[in-house]
């Protein structure tokens, strides 16, 4: 069992403040799961890779060098999940730009665990092996990929590749 749980008490926000999140309305969530190294009929998917980088000030090299060590190929990610800001989006488009890319954190808000969410929502698409979020027209299917890009905060960034079992 693996999972995080953040409640909104009032010294979060003097956290906040030092990490620079003074725009941002902090919330609570939780999220717990399940993980086994051992291969069963109600698995869904696999987490594939993780990293975890404090102090970066390149998101794009950082991605770049995270597909590189782990030798995955960009091109078979089907979806990006990211919570950040507007720049983080323009740079995860310069390396992914044909790909689907989401804001994760507009669905559940901010909190430092949110990347929690995120990996829970993975594990959903993945499940349906489709995907429709409201910004999109159409339904993208046949998701058998997805890298959550958690950069909550511009000088850390966390990644982890959710790969669908039956992909």
């Amino acid at each position: 069992l693996i999972g995080a749980a953040d409640e909104h008490i009032p010294i979060l926000n003097g956290i906040a403040d030092k990490l620079n999140y003074r725009d941002l309305i902090l919330t609570s969530g939780a999220s717990f799961f399940v993980m086994t190294n051992k291969k069963c009929k109600k698995a869904i998917a696999e987490v594939v890779a993780t990293s975890v980088t404090g102090q970066i000030s390149d998101i794009t090299m950082a991605i770049e060098n995270f597909v590189e060590e782990n030798k995955i190929n960009s091109k078979d990610i089907d979806l990006i999940l990211f919570s950040g800001s507007a720049a983080a989006e323009k740079q995860l488009k310069e390396v992914f730009n044909d790909k689907l890319i989401c804001d994760y954190q507009k669905y559940c808000g901010t909190y430092f665990s949110n990347s929690g969410f995120a990996f829970h929502l993975s594990v959903d698409i993945l499940e349906r092996r489709k995907v429709k979020f409201d910004f999109m027209e159409n339904e993208q299917n046949n998701i058998k990929s997805i890298l959550i890009c958690n950069n909550l905060s511009s000088a850390n960034l966390g990644l982890t590749l959710v790969k669908s079992l039956e992909a």
